[in-house]
């Protein structure tokens, strides 16, 4: 399955800098910037024109309608299959994929969303991907990807802007309430925003993680991966440097990551899920720390494990809080 590229934090400034150096003229770009809906990434697919019945996926395997109960909401998934046959048919019979966040109630309250019938879910839809197997798959921009729903935008992740250039991306202030907050909710601060290229392709294929793009998010303080809710002093001293990246990775095991970690994998319900939710969440944050502190690869075993040793006994505290 393919699954959808990771988003670079928009403090990552070392990230930043090596696509800048890269690539000094992204700096210059015009940039579409989207809500960040607090949901369960989830995709839709069709392989050939003639499927009538798509193939669902959350982030990390595919899955079947009971996935946080989205068949609840199955007429509004299906009203897609015409436009995933059209773009299958309009390049070459390839696999076609909708890509967007599945919102609602059960699956994550840190924002209230307007939905659809009883179950008050939703499917909005942040990028299409046209599968290319053998060649490279193909990732619509953002302004095809409102060609194509200029009938229906109501079903995309709400468009907040377009600005010129990446300090101005960057220097959005994202706070505001939801574009999709329901009737009658006066504060409803959203989740932050999506920053990507509105007129440009921007990335390459990586030979062993497959396809980058330059595609920033920048998070409300409140829904930051990296506020932590509690730092506690070390119990052995280590080396300056070790003690600084321990400490930034504490800070990056906080309750908000948990939350997203529920949204792709949904909430802990037993505790026999502590033990692979702890690997999932220690991994997800460890490759932040290496994003932003590309440092920590350059240490010896010993350091590293100093650093992360923490993850199993700051998570399985987060966890057993959900439980």
């Amino acid at each position: 399955m393919l699954k959808y590229p990771k988003l670079i934090g928009s403090h990552l400034g070392s990230s930043i800098n090596r696509w800048l150096m890269h690539d000094p003229a992204i700096s210059q770009l015009h940039f579409g910037i989207t809500e960040k809906l607090d949901g369960a990434n989830f995709q839709i697919r069709i392989d050939k024109p003639t499927d009538t019945e798509p193939r669902l996926f959350s982030r990390n395997q595919e899955t079947d309608w009971g996935f946080f109960n989205v068949g609840a909401i199955r007429d509004h998934i299906m009203s897609h299959i015409p436009r995933l046959q059209m773009l299958s048919r309009s390049y070459n019979c390839t696999p076609v994929s909708f890509f967007g966040e599945l919102t609602g109630p059960n699956i994550n309250g840190r924002c209230l969303y307007s939905g659809l019938g009883p179950s008050q879910l939703m499917f909005r839809i942040f990028d299409i991907c046209i599968h290319g197997g053998v060649a490279s798959d193909f990732w619509m921009l953002p302004v095809q990807v409102e060609y194509i729903f200029a009938d229906r935008q109501w079903c995309l992740a709400p468009k907040v802007a377009v600005v010129e250039g990446l300090d101005n991306a960057l220097g959005y202030d994202t706070k505001f309430n939801s574009l999709v907050t329901p009737a009658g909710v006066d504060t409803n601060l959203c989740e932050g925003v999506v920053i990507r290229p509105y007129m440009a392709e921007v990335g390459y294929k990586d030979p062993t993680e497959g396809w980058k793009q330059f595609i920033l998010k920048k998070k409300n303080e409140e829904f930051a991966d990296g506020k932590a809710k509690r730092q506690s002093k070390p119990k052995v001293e280590l080396e300056p440097h070790v003690q600084e990246l321990q400490d930034k990775f504490r800070a990056m095991l906080s309750h908000n990551r948990v939350l997203d970690y529920f949204s792709k994998e949904g909430r802990i319900v037993d505790t026999k899920q502590i033990g692979p939710y702890i690997a999932g969440i220690s991994k997800d944050a460890i490759d932040d720390l290496i994003l932003e502190h590309p440092e920590f690869q350059h240490l010896d075993k010993k350091e590293r494990k100093q650093i992360t040793c923490i993850a199993g006994r700051v998570i399985s505290k987060l966890l057993m809080e959900e439980l």
